[in-house]
């Protein structure tokens, strides 16, 4: 159930955070969103690793600072793009530990991060294509409310038992080898999939299919990787990913490379966390700075000189092989 709720809120949180950028705070200079962004996504590695320090004393912090971070959203919504980023971290990094320990404890291996993070890609796909419209206010207002139903549900609920938590029995070498590439292969899907625009995607019915393509991508690779093992499913995502992206300027094609290539999502994060089982709120945030420093050179306007069907396959490429070597490596020393 835990779970289940907290997809569903991130669903939301991300939708109002993207209405409320899009409504009220992009005003053409983009500074906002270079504010929102950092307190969204770089401040998790922050916040997470204080949450690993004090979920000892209270194994309810990581539920308290999500439900608090839900609530910060709302009210930074209506005041400034920093206070709508905080909100957004909080509430990410809670939930984001919640949802590792309660797939550790069941046993689902990465199952239950997919399907945590899926929901939130559409929520912003959604959220933006409503800010942009300038807003129903109705919409808006409906959606805060299911908030807070949401939590109120969560809350009375409260979150999973305390779990024993092993300590990493990694080297660490290899530990160090496995954080690096799951960080940079997160970096790279960050980039390439801010930076590839198909000519297509600007269709709407497209666009969405595009949207719908990368959130299912997300929950498919944690089912996948549980049932046939994250080296093989690492390699043939990624490698048909490279292939179709070749050929990403039909439709088609690029549908199923980005719901391929957006598989990694769940795996680079059970991968890290698996290792790091006495840290996840760092495991989470380390990957979240990733997510933002892959915004960047899109936020600075920086382009690569090769079409956006060469940067998937590419990108695609040097994501199977990181990825690869960190399964490995994970594995060899488990």
């Amino acid at each position: 159930m835990n779970t289940a709720v907290w997809s569903a809120l991130h669903f939301l949180v991300d939708f109002v955070c993207a209405c409320a950028m899009y409504a009220f705070f992009c005003d053409g200079s983009y500074e906002s969103l270079l504010i929102y962004n950092f307190c969204a996504f770089a401040l998790q590695l922050p916040l997470g690793t204080l949450m690993d320090l004090c979920k000892g004393r209270c194994h309810r912090i990581p539920s308290f600072c999500a439900t608090l971070g839900a609530g910060v959203t709302l009210l930074g919504a209506i005041l400034h793009p920093a206070i709508l980023g905080l909100g957004n971290a909080l509430f990410h990094v809670g939930a984001g530990i919640d949802v590792l320990e309660t797939d550790r404890a069941k046993g689902l291996k990465g199952r239950g991060l997919g399907v945590f993070v899926a929901p939130g890609a559409i929520g912003l796909y959604l959220g933006a294509m409503l800010g942009k419209r300038t807003g129903h206010p109705a919409v808006f207002v409906a959606v805060c409310l299911l908030m807070v139903v949401l939590l109120a549900l969560q809350w009375r609920k409260g979150s999973a038992d305390q779990i024993p938590v092993a300590h990493s029995t990694i080297q660490r070498d290899k530990l160090l080898i496995v954080a690096i590439c799951c960080f940079a292969v997160v970096l790279i899907r960050s980039y390439v999939g801010l930076a590839i625009t198909f000519p297509w995607k600007s269709l709407p019915l497209l666009g969405a299919f595009a949207v719908l393509g990368a959130a299912s991508g997300k929950m498919c690779g944690g089912f996948l990787a549980a049932k046939f093992g994250l080296c093989r499913t690492v390699v043939v995502t990624l490698l048909l990913a490279s292939v179709l992206y070749a050929f990403g300027t039909v439709p088609i094609c690029g549908l199923i490379g980005i719901f391929l290539f957006n598989m990694s999502m769940p795996l680079t994060l059970y991968l890290l966390a698996e290792k790091l089982p006495e840290l996840p709120g760092f495991s989470f945030g380390l990957l979240t700075f990733g997510l933002f420093l892959g915004f960047l050179p899109v936020y600075w306007q920086v382009e690569l000189p090769v079409s956006p069907s060469c940067l998937g396959t590419i990108g695609s490429l040097i994501s199977c092989v990181l990825l690869f070597g960190a399964g490995k490596a994970a594995k060899r020393h488990a």
